[in-house]
């Protein structure tokens, strides 16, 4: 079992990435590998042994069969993770890459068709790349709230998720949608 996203946030330990991975392999008595990387991090400040062991966990990455996650809609600058954008001066007004619609998968901002926010070079998103993500053969997305609805159509649209777990107020939100884009 291997954890395809990075820690951040300070509201909830019990829904770090690690903890969630501890939960589902225990049944299995599974084996884990965790990722213990920021969400986004600065190579500048990386050891070379951090630098390393980065490759290796991305490179792990394109052997996942399965993937269990959960998406995020639309941020704010209040978002936990967000911080490391501003250092990102160059080329990048976050407020403005905000504004448009948007979702947040694995800590990635992406938008339709097949567009995402695009890091400085210096910088990295240590989760799965969605790229391979949408090449991963089974991918469960578990989520829920009126909020998620754009970003779960568009995730769906792109090939990043291809199950849904959710509630039936959600479930709603999304044919209503649907129905109403046809």
């Amino acid at each position: 079992f291997y954890s395809i996203v990075g820690y951040s946030g300070t509201d909830n330990p019990y829904l770090q990435a690690s903890i969630i991975l501890d939960n589902f392999s225990r049944p299995f008595n599974g084996r884990c590998h965790y990722n213990n990387f920021p969400i986004c991090i600065d190579h500048k400040n990386m050891t070379e042994l951090e630098k390393s062991r980065f490759e290796e966990l991305k490179k792990t990455y394109q052997f996942i069969d399965t993937a269990v996650i959960s998406i995020g809609g639309s941020l704010n600058m209040d978002y936990p993770y967000l911080e490391e954008f501003l250092y990102f001066k160059k080329n990048l007004d976050t407020s403005e890459a905000l504004s448009i619609p948007h979702g947040n998968l694995l800590g990635h901002v992406f938008y339709d068709k097949h567009e995402k926010l695009v890091l400085p070079e210096r910088y990295s998103m240590t989760s799965m790349p969605l790229e391979i993500l949408e090449e991963v053969k089974n991918v469960i997305c578990i989520a829920n709230g009126e909020r998620k609805v754009d970003a779960l159509i568009s995730a769906a649209k792109q090939g990043y998720i291809k199950s849904l777990i959710t509630d039936e107020p959600t479930a709603k939100a999304i044919s209503m949608k649907l129905d109403n884009s046809i």
